[in-house]
C-alpha cells in the first residue's frame, strides 16, 4: 500500500544561516528571521525571545489610549490606531499601574517597581526588569542590553535603567551614537592594544577587591552593607570586562545604511526603532530600552505649547487637541 509520501521531502536542518544578509550595491541589509533558518522539526531551536520596552516620560492622553471595551473584537481608539494592522500581533493590558508616586519623576520606577530612594536593603536593590533579562543572556551577544534615550527633559536625563547596585544606566544619546556602536569597529591600533588595557584593568579590580575584604570583620552592620554594595558594583565591572573580552577581535555587522545624524527628537525618533530592529536582526543584542523624554519639540508641529506644559491640559480642549497631535 502507498502512502503518497515517497517523493516527499522533510527538512532536518536549517537551509539558511541566521546571520545571512542580502548584498548588492556594496551595502549589507541583515534578514529577519525566517522560517526556512530553523530545522523543520526534531530538534528544533526555537528563535531567542527578545524585549524591547519603550516609556513615554509624559505618558497617553488615556480616554484616547485604553478601550472602552475588553476582549480582542475591542473598538479601537484614536491612539492605537497606528497599530490596527497589527492587532493580531500584540495583546494590550490595562491595570497594572504598581501605583509609585513621584509625578514625572519617578519615571525611573517604571521598569523597577521601586523608587531609588526606597530600594536600599532589597534583595536586587533597583534593579530594572532590561537589566535582570541581560544578566540572563549576558554574553549570548555583543551587548547585553542596549539602553537608548536622551539625557535632557525635565527630570535630567534618561532615568529607565538601573543596575543591580542601584547605578543609572547612562544612555546612547542619540541615532549616530547607537548606529556607531552598533556597526564601527574600534581602529586597529586601539583592539592591538586591547588585551593590555583588559589585563591592566582585572589587575586593579583583584587588588581592590582583595584590600575591600581584608575588611569585612573590622566594620559594624550599616558598614558592612555598604561593602556589599561596593562589592556588586565590583562584579557588575568583572562581567562587562569579560564581555569586551569576548568580543573585542570579532568584527561587527556591515553597515546596511550611511552614518545618520542627529537632528531633533522628531525626525531622530523613527531612525533609533529603525536601528533598534538592526539591533534585534543583526543579534548585536535581544534586549533595548528607549526612554522618549519630555522635552519633544512642538515647534514641528505648528504647536506653540511645549509638550510638558500640554501634559498639564486641565481638561482644556484646545490643550487635549494639541497633546493628542503629538501623541497620534
Amino acid at each position: 500500500m502507498s502512502t503518497g509520501l515517497k517523493n516527499l521531502y522533510i527538512a532536518t536542518r536549517s537551509i539558511l544561516d541566521r546571520r545571512k544578509f542580502l548584498r548588492g550595491g556594496g551595502a549589507s541589509i541583515a534578514l529577519p528571521s525566517l522560517s526556512a533558518m530553523f530545522p523543520a522539526f526534531g530538534n528544533t531551536e526555537k528563535a531567542p525571545r527578545k524585549l524591547v520596552a519603550v516609556g513615554n516620560l509624559l505618558g497617553f492622553y488615556l480616554p484616547e489610549f485604553f478601550p472602552k471595551t475588553s476582549g480582542s473584537n475591542y473598538q479601537t481608539t484614536r491612539l492605537l490606531k497606528p497599530l490596527e494592522a497589527h492587532r493580531k500581533d500584540y495583546t494590550l493590558f490595562s491595570g497594572l499601574d504598581h501605583g509609585v508616586k513621584g509625578g514625572h519623576f519617578a519615571v525611573h520606577s517604571f521598569l523597577t517597581g521601586v523608587l531609588s530612594m526606597d530600594a536600599k536593603g532589597r534583595p536586587e536593590g533597583n534593579i530594572s526588569l532590561d537589566q535582570r533579562a541581560a544578566e540572563s543572556v549576558a554574553g549570548s551577544t555583543r551587548f547585553p542590553s542596549l539602553t537608548i534615550g536622551s539625557e535632557g527633559g525635565i527630570h535630567g536625563g534618561c532615568q529607565m535603567c538601573w543596575s543591580r547596585s542601584g547605578t543609572r544606566i547612562p544612555p546612547i544619546s542619540g541615532p549616530r551614537e547607537l548606529f556607531r556602536k552598533l556597526f564601527l569597529n574600534d581602529p586597529a591600533h586601539i583592539r592591538a592594544g586591547a588585551k593590555d588595557k583588559y589585563r591592566l584593568k582585572g589587575s586593579i579590580l583583584d587588588a581592590v577587591q582583595g584590600d575591600a575584604k581584608g575588611l569585612q570583620t573590622q566594620l559594624g552592620k550599616a558598614d558592612r552593607e555598604k561593602l556589599d554594595e561596593y562589592f556588586t558594583s565590583i562584579r557588575e565591572v568583572e562581567q562587562k570586562l569579560s564581555l569586551e573580552k569576548k568580543w573585542a577581535n570579532v568584527d561587527k555587522p556591515k553597515a546596511p545604511m550611511p552614518e545618520p545624524v542627529n537632528t531633533n527628537m522628531v525626525d531622530d525618533l523613527p531612525l533609533l526603532y529603525d536601528l533598534i530592529v538592526l539591533a534585534l536582526q543583526t543579534g548585536s543584542t535581544r534586549i533595548a530600552t528607549l526612554e522618549i523624554g519630555g522635552d519633544f519639540e512642538t515647534r514641528y508641529f505648528g504647536i506653540k505649547k511645549g509638550y510638558h506644559g500640554l501634559s498639564h491640559h486641565g481638561k482644556k480642549q484646545e490643550d487635549i487637541k494639541n497633546l493628542l497631535i503629538l501623541e497620534d
